[in-house]
């Protein structure tokens, strides 16, 4: 495993990208924390916590929506938010290195390293010659806890019922259920760290909202209960739905259902803590007939 000074002098023209298991050692001078806008480049005239990079994919399949982040650093299109770690090199490179891009260790400047944290990747890169260090910025502790979420791999509800397979007609009760499970319901946790801040998420689903295709919305606050065959007619005892017509007119006669999840939440790490909310959604297709009479 490279440490952070060998890899520092191995790619001095490149990046080199570690798996986030790699060793991060703490910095001993002075170490900022920040990105550079677009986290291109080697300035550091725009230093802030946070920043883009890449469009995001919810893990763990369902489609992602995230809630508005819990300050100025998060990203509220879902990308993973890139953390960056700054620290001058010890010791030195020589005054001939090609490190100091022209310049003099008596002009007053120095060589970083920088250390990005993206998602379940880290980035290295460097080292730069810079006239002054940046000034000093810290973590933000809520950034980090979404890193700990994408961790967790968090996907849409698991729909147990109605199935697509199954047989439901106009007039009749039909029960809504999910399995519960660490990704599709919680609760789950993960923790993530990043510049010396460490964070632990814990999130757990607290109400799914289905779109029903038929204009219908029934929000349930837990799981709903799983249908047996003696409960016959009865409707659900938490989280049901009648349908008054068919579905014959929708595209391939089924009524799409929409699932979405809300997941809450809370972290804590770095003497702080937070509340913050993600979606995900699932769907399922289901026929809705009509009830047979015989002559």
């Amino acid at each position: 495993m490279l440490t952070r000074r060998a890899a520092a002098y191995a790619i001095a023209a490149g990046v080199l990208v570690l798996p986030v298991q790699a060793s991060v050692a703490q910095a001993d001078d002075s170490p900022v924390v920040g990105s550079e806008e677009g986290c291109e480049g080697k300035g550091l005239s725009s230093f802030v916590t946070t920043c883009v990079t890449a469009p995001g994919a919810p893990a763990g399949g369902g489609k992602s929506e995230r809630s508005a982040p819990a300050s100025r650093h998060g990203s509220k299109s879902g990308r993973p938010a890139t953390t960056c770690h700054v620290e001058k090199l010890k010791p030195q490179p020589p005054a001939d290195s090609v490190m100091w891009e022209g310049h003099k260790p008596s002009d007053g400047g120095a060589i970083y390293t920088r250390e990005c944290f993206t998602g379940d990747r880290i980035g290295s890169v460097g080292p730069f010659w810079s006239a002054k260090a940046p000034g000093a910025q810290t973590v933000d502790p809520a950034v980090v806890a979404r890193q700990a979420v994408d961790r967790m791999r968090l996907s849409g509800p698991d729909i147990q019922s109605p199935r697509a397979d199954g047989r439901y007609v106009v007039g009749m009760p039909m029960w809504l259920h999910v399995r519960q499970a660490p990704t599709t319901f919680g609760p789950n946790s993960a923790s993530a760290a990043a510049g010396g801040v460490q964070v632990t998420a814990r999130a757990k689903v607290v109400r799914i909202s289905w779109g029903m295709g038929d204009g219908s919305r029934v929000v349930c606050d837990g799981p709903g209960a799983a249908y047996r065959p003696r409960d016959g007619q009865r409707p659900s005892p938490d989280c049901g739905h009648v349908y008054r017509r068919t579905s014959a007119g929708q595209d391939d006669g089924k009524y799409t259902l929409t699932a979405t999840s809300t997941w809450q939440v809370d972290w804590n790490g770095a003497g702080q803590q937070g509340q913050f909310t993600e979606t995900r959604t699932s769907q399922v297709h289901v026929p809705v007939g009509e009830v047979q009479a015989l002559g």
